[in-house]
């Protein structure tokens, strides 16, 4: 959804994710079409989802040359 932003990638998502975390928002999924009745994965083709409140949320980014990085973000007490 913002592109391709080599290195700063996963800096963004991790933003957007304490952003969904501190809003209890889901955000859209891009490319994602609408849900289907059977469909295995429930995406978000268009618009946040409110969602309860939640404690935590996790941000996996890929990036070239095999860097894995997975975040948890807590919410502070």
């Amino acid at each position: 959804m913002i592109g391709h932003t080599m290195a700063a990638a996963g800096t963004l998502e991790a933003v957007a994710t304490v952003l969904a975390l501190g809003h209890d928002v889901i955000p859209p999924t891009a490319q994602a079409r609408e849900h289907r009745r059977g469909d295995p994965v429930r995406l978000r083709a268009a618009g946040a989802r409110a969602t309860p409140p939640s404690s935590m949320r996790i941000s996996n980014s890929f990036g070239f040359g095999g860097q894995n990085v997975t975040l948890v973000f807590r919410r502070g007490a």
